[in-house]
């Protein structure tokens, strides 16, 4: 039940030139004259959240494309369906099947034309990993019709970590700057964010094919309770512990300690004392609130406001994947976080 993608995935990052599959290359005479104006382009896999993505989309700088969710062969568009998150609790209890898609060319197609016609003068798309989805392949080939240049980007991640780079982009843009530099911070952005995140069952994974059934069936036996994360665009376990409670310690402990680190690399490259320096720490969870609770309350009694949390929900078409409850989490030194920095930063998802 995995989403059905090209067989060949992606061995690098951007992609641009004109050998490459893809891209766009830039428009010449009087359209280089424009003020420049780069459009950020992302996927649902990201979660942004809820704030941040509402005022970029009405700003015209940001469209996220919707990654439809299919439940025994139905399809629910998870933008356009407010009751999606409820079908899906009631699939996964259920045991039902459910797979997710790639969004359609003629979506994407749509979504740079839109991004056009709001006056950007090119497009930095940043993509869920291509070893997880077919998604940055949809965009390559879209982006060859594109009306604007379009620099398309494998994230090699997803989740908060892929949100991280929405973001810096997201600033970036905002600032002026064209779309190499604006790949550029969404880069730097990405090389130092590590996605961590915690599933409370292996049931799901198996069903969907992330993980083997055989696996599956012994790990719930176990009780296994893995932490994990994504590397090189492929998942990848951290640690297997055993019994929630210690799962879910060891998960605020590792959480904690990489929210540490992006606050020292901050400093670092700020040039000031290790206690002025500053993170962003997003968390995101699908029905599964106590877990981001404990987290948040264990970043704030160690780091206090050096780093503040921002919450989200998980990604329905994550959720597809790993089941009920699942949490994750990434801290992003406070001078790469760009757009995760800004004031009045989201609450709980609803």
């Amino acid at each position: 039940m995995t989403e059905t993608r090209d067989p060949a995935g992606t061995t690098g990052r951007e992609e641009t030139g004109p050998d490459v599959p893809g891209a766009v290359l830039p428009e010449t005479g009087a359209a280089r004259s424009r003020p420049c104006r780069v459009g950020v382009l992302t996927d649902a896999a990201a979660g942004l959240p809820r704030t941040l993505l509402e005022r970029a989309r009405a700003a015209g700088e940001l469209i996220c494309l919707d990654l439809p969710l299919m439940i025994e062969g139905q399809i629910f568009p998870e933008a356009a369906d407010p009751r999606v998150r409820e079908h899906l609790v009631l699939a996964a209890a259920e045991g039902r099947s459910m797979s997710t898609s790639r969004p359609s060319p003629g979506a994407v197609s749509r979504a740079l034309a839109a991004l056009a016609a709001a006056g950007c003068t090119e497009v930095v798309a940043l993509t869920i990993s291509g070893e997880l989805s077919g998604t940055v392949q949809t965009l390559r080939t879209a982006a060859r019709e594109s009306p604007i240049p379009v620099r398309v980007l494998d994230t090699r991640t997803v989740a908060a970590a892929q949100a991280a780079g929405v973001a810096a982009a997201l600033a970036a843009a905002r600032t002026g700057a064209d779309a190499d530099r604006v790949l550029e911070a969404a880069q730097a952005a990405l090389e130092a964010t590590q996605l961590l995140f915690w599933v409370p069952s292996l049931e799901q994974l198996g069903r969907s094919g992330r993980v083997p059934r055989a696996l599956a069936r012994v790990g719930q036996m176990l009780h296994v309770k893995p932490i994990a994360t994504v590397e090189q665009g492929r998942l990848r376990y951290l640690e297997r512990p055993r019994q929630e409670g210690p799962a879910v310690q060891r998960f605020a402990e590792l959480v904690a300690q990489r929210a540490t680190r992006a606050v020292l690399a901050d400093a670092a490259a700020r040039g000031v004392p290790d206690d002025h320096g500053r993170a962003v720490c997003l968390i995101q969870d699908f029905w599964g609130r106590e877990v981001p609770e404990r987290l948040h309350h264990r970043i704030e009694e160690q780091l206090g406001g050096r780093v503040p949390v921002v919450r989200a929900d998980l990604p329905a078409a994550l959720a597809v994947h790993t089941g009920l409850g699942p949490t994750a989490a990434a801290s992003i030194p406070g001078h790469l976080a760009g757009a995760l920095a800004d004031p009045a930063p989201d609450v709980a998802g609803d």
